[in-house]
């Protein structure tokens, strides 16, 4: 930010011209460069909020029954936030998250009144590299601890490339990639960059909506 004096020709300025913005500070005339916003509004950042937004809505509609359900269900969960630290939700948030997750993955228009019975049957315990990618590609194999339900699916992430083989990606560089077939047992993802270095994150959902664990690796795309 830069002090300015008579700017655009008068004692005060305020407001947009081009690209640089004109407003007080303390008294002082000040101008820097106009910024893009930093949360653009996409179609599919706008149709998730509204699926957010709807979800919150229902659990107003629950019964006081269903609403003791979801909270005695949440006092049972332990998740961890994006500073690290271990925590329970509420019984709103997780009617929430698994809903939202039986939306998203096995396109479920209709919450659930009540929350899950059973607990999760299996979770990925380990994740390797194929040989059966091709050029620009990565194969990427998954195994797990338990049986997964039948037409279960896991959720995969991916970062992006990097030149460098000694990274460990944080958790906030990983982005949503697909979705894939539990039974399937492997991933394969295209259009990457041959040679560079991805991360790959895999966790199991079950068909009730609930996530486990992710298992991370670190893998080197094709080059063929």
């Amino acid at each position: 930010m830069a002090r300015v004096k008579n700017p655009l020709g008068s004692e005060q300025a305020r407001g947009a011209k081009g690209q640089t913005v004109f407003m007080g500070w303390r008294g002082i005339q000040t101008a820097r460069a106009r910024v893009a916003p930093t949360n653009p509004r996409t179609s599919a950042q706008l149709n998730a909020r509204a699926k957010l937004t709807a979800l919150s809505r229902e659990w107003g509609k629950l019964s006081k029954t269903n609403a003791t359900l979801w909270n005695a269900y949440a006092k049972n969960l332990t998740l961890t936030d994006s500073l690290g630290q271990i925590y329970n939700p509420s019984g709103i948030n997780a009617f929430v998250r698994v809903n939202n997750l039986l939306w998203l993955v096995y396109g479920t228009a209709t919450p659930n009144s009540t929350p899950p019975a059973t607990a999760p049957t299996a979770h990925v315990s380990s994740i390797s590299q194929q040989t059966s990618g091709g050029n620009g590609e990565l194969a990427v194999g998954f195994s797990f601890s338990g049986t997964p339900a039948t037409l279960s699916r896991v959720q995969v992430m991916l970062t992006a490339g990097s030149n460098s083989p000694n990274r460990n990606p944080a958790a906030s560089e990983y982005r949503f990639k697909t979705y894939e077939l539990a039974a399937a047992g492997v991933v394969t993802i295209s259009g990457l960059t041959p040679d560079a270095w991805y991360g790959i994150a895999i966790r199991y959902i079950d068909p009730a909506g609930q996530p486990t664990g992710y298992v991370t690796g670190y893998f080197k795309a094709e080059s063929k």
